[in-house]
């Protein structure tokens, strides 16, 4: 997964290099779109022999431990699905938090190139429409960290009036340039991930995030959770930031518009399964 990173030569042949590589190379939506599919599904459920293991792994010995331990990951279906092997969501977990870190930086530069390649913002929102389309896809009980990827984008975008300063400085992207950024990684997360964190248990989540669900915002100085109150919010700050043309472009307005139609639909259903 930090193939994304790579500087090509430098790094051992990556089965996920290629398809990470068009993401970042192709310039059209529609295309990223159908890319973002094509890595779900190798991620999900793979039917790509390159991704699967061997009759007989040539570096393991017939009948040993270890070739019993690897097909113990084989699930029904006799696949692997890679977002459940060891240590997928700890290098998922990396470079989510590396990218966020540092997605204010104006570009990624390889050892001795003359200039800056893509922006780190590129990359994290791509990084993000991978993710929130993993979320979509995949089992929410298994996926408790992409589901609070959701309610922390909510949180510490929509629930703020207006973009925090940004400091400037060299290779730092603008203070309305982050903004646009949040905003439509917000609305990706709850397009794609509105649905889950709706159906998610509140008590699973404050296991282990209670105080990230209790933190007390600009627009939610309050500690009672996930409330229908709070999701209406949401709603309102998605109704209004998606007609801002000052700051935002039609794509992100589009993406924005679609958040809102989401959680729209969610809260004309049938009552909320968190606490109100």
């Amino acid at each position: 997964m930090t193939s994304i990173l790579d500087i090509p030569g430098d790094n051992p042949p990556n089965p996920f290099l290629v398809t990470f590589s068009s993401v970042f190379t192709s310039t059209s939506l529609g295309a990223l779109d159908e890319i973002a599919d094509q890595i779900v599904e190798t991620v999900t459920v793979s039917s790509d022999p390159n991704t699967k293991l061997p009759t007989t792994p040539a570096n393991v010995r017939l009948g040993s431990n270890i070739e019993s331990y690897l097909r113990s990951h084989l699930q029904r279906d006799g696949r692997i699905h890679w977002s459940l092997l060891p240590g997928y969501h700890s290098q998922w977990r990396e470079t989510y938090d590396i990218l966020e870190a540092w997605r204010d930086w104006d570009g990624v530069r390889a050892s001795g190139a003359p200039s800056l390649d893509c922006p780190v913002a590129t990359y994290f929102l791509r990084f993000c429409n991978f993710s929130a389309a993993e979320l979509k896809a995949t089992n929410a009980e298994r996926q408790e960290a992409l589901t609070m990827c959701v309610f922390n984008a909510c949180r510490d975008v929509l629930e703020r009036s207006e973009a925090k300063p940004q400091q400037a400085g060299p290779h730092r992207i603008s203070s309305d340039q982050l903004w646009a950024l949040d905003v439509r990684v917000t609305a990706t997360w709850l397009r794609d991930g509105a649905q889950t964190l709706w159906e998610t248990d509140s008590e699973a989540l404050r296991r282990y995030w209670t105080a990230a669900i209790e933190e007390e915002t600009e627009l939610w100085p309050r500690k009672d959770g996930l409330t229908k109150e709070r999701w209406r919010l949401w709603l309102d700050r998605l109704r209004s930031l998606a007609t801002d043309r000052e700051h935002f472009d039609q794509i992100t307005r589009v993406i924005i518009a679609e958040a809102a139609d989401v959680v729209g639909e969610l809260l004309q259903c049938d009552p909320i399964q968190q606490s109100t």
